[in-house]
């Protein structure tokens, strides 16, 4: 359903790299933007805008800020996690070197900002408002992981607070921002951002089940990759809230001397006996549901309102 979306979103950001291409700091920048994502972030900025009425031709700037910042933190974070790939391609501190790849981030952060001031003055200190604390946050987010990792122990409601910040505080700034920028009423911009939060949170939990569980891999991931790597996913800290001394020794050996496969076949296990894939289930429908309820409240037509649910439901249709 984001096609036109997306195709305005690409339209833009390729005048920004023609507009850009001859400095000499735009090399890597050039390179991460054409990699091009699925562009889900800043087409839901779009997306808001013609939910309540606005002109998505004023507004496609602070969409493309939206998938600038993202990509920022795209590259600050492939450093962070050693990370050999992007999108399928050399991450680009392997393909160049840190330094320069800390740099492009920082530059594609100013370049962000700068698109993102570009609108009426009318909105400008709401909109800097809210995407000045998501880059906080989201920041804050990035940390918050990094600790997490190096805890033999946490709560659920941790791991949950941590994807908040670092992945569903984007997707529900960017729905903010539209909707900001098509002057909604406050109880819908409100709303529209809870949408956001809350439905970030259900994708990302449902991404750690697809993770261990799904049969079908067309959705480009190894089974298990997450187990794999030793990275502690939603399953991880459901498993570790119930289990026993011996079961936290094994989830937590990510260095055991077996092979890949084995030691999905052993977690897995350990989470069969657990009901981990079941908690989890209900986990993510609890904020799938708290996103739906937020719809329901929006004072949108009703062709609207089930162009919302549709996009909630596709982010959901991958089986395990």
């Amino acid at each position: 359903m984001f096609e036109h979306y997306q195709s305005v979103i690409d339209k833009r950001v390729d005048e920004f790299i023609l507009d850009n291409n001859s400095k000499i700091d735009f090399e890597i920048i050039q390179y991460i933007l054409e990699l091009k994502g699925k562009r889900i972030r800043p087409s839901l900025l779009l997306l808001a805008v013609d939910l309540f009425n606005g002109d998505i031709n004023d507004t496609v700037d602070q969409a493309v800020a939206i998938e600038l910042f993202h990509n920022f933190t795209l590259i600050h974070d492939d450093i962070m996690d050693e990370a050999p790939l992007r999108r399928g391609k050399q991450s680009a501190h392997l393909k160049w070197d840190s330094n320069r790849a800390i740099l492009a981030g920082d530059i594609l952060f100013a370049y962000a900002n700068s698109l993102m001031s570009n609108c009426s003055e009318k909105y400008i200190s709401n909109v800097l408002k809210v995407y000045n604390q998501t880059a906080i946050e989201v920041c804050e987010g990035q940390q918050m992981d990094i600790d997490l990792e190096n805890r033999l122990e946490a709560e659920i409601d941790e791991y949950i607070e941590m994807i908040r910040l670092k992945t569903s505080v984007l997707l529900a700034c960017a729905l903010k921002i539209g909707a900001i920028l098509s002057n909604a009423k406050q109880n819908d911009i409100d709303l529209i951002y809870d949408f956001g939060m809350n439905l970030g949170i259900a994708f990302q939990i449902h991404d750690d089940i697809l993770d261990a569980y799904a049969e079908d891999l067309s959705f480009g991931k190894q089974k298990g990759g997450d187990i794999i790597e030793g990275k502690k996913t939603a399953l991880y800290f459901l498993a570790v809230a119930s289990a026993t001394n011996e079961q936290k020794e094994t989830l937590n050996n990510s260095s055991a001397n077996t092979s890949s496969a084995q030691r999905v076949e052993t977690i897995l296990e350990i989470y069969k006996t657990l009901n981990v894939k079941e908690k989890a289930g209900l986990l993510q429908q609890k904020y799938f549901n708290k996103a739906l309820h937020s719809i329901n409240g929006l004072s949108i037509d009703e062709t609207n309102r089930e162009k919302l649910i549709s996009f909630a439901n596709s982010l959901m249709k991958r089986t395990y």
